[in-house]
């Protein structure tokens, strides 16, 4: 969990420094352009992208500290406190070791149904932007409803 804070922090700050990098941009140089794609449209994306996985990994650290409230919890999480932190393949050793014991490793059905349906998902979601595409005028749209759209 240290290293998930320390990954949160160091993607909250530099998406801190390049929003103001952006914002300086957007106001003394040019405005964004995905049309152009200009260096104030880039920074905007790295930006967008910087924030949404530190959300991420917000809400996932947020999701090891229930598990570690919680005895016994089946929380989808993606760091294990009771253990440091290893580079070696000592997961993948565990997992077979533990299913030639016989025990059981529960696995998630969410994410193993994602795992094994990956190409329905895009294909889902491809359709999913088509229909909102053609049911929305964006081009006379507002920046709000814009955005409401794009974070739904």
């Amino acid at each position: 969990s240290k290293t998930g804070l320390m990954w949160l922090f160091f993607l909250l700050l530099s998406s801190l420094m390049l929003f103001t990098i952006f914002y300086l941009l957007h106001v003394f140089v040019e405005p964004a352009s995905r049309r152009i794609a200009n260096l104030t449209f880039c920074i905007w994306i790295v930006v967008h992208c910087l924030s949404f996985l530190a959300f991420i990994i917000l809400s996932d650290l947020v999701l090891v500290f229930a598990k570690h409230l919680v005895n016994k919890c089946n929380v989808p999480c993606s760091w294990n406190l009771s253990k440091l932190p290893n580079t070696s393949n000592a997961k993948h050793n565990t997992e077979k070791q533990s299913l030639k014991k016989g025990m059981q490793v529960t696995n998630l059905c969410l994410i193993d149904a994602v795992a094994r349906n990956q190409l329905l998902f895009f294909l889902q979601s491809n359709l999913i932007t088509g229909v909102i595409n053609m049911s929305i005028d964006t081009i006379h749209c507002g920046t709000f409803f814009s955005l409401v759209v794009l974070l739904l």
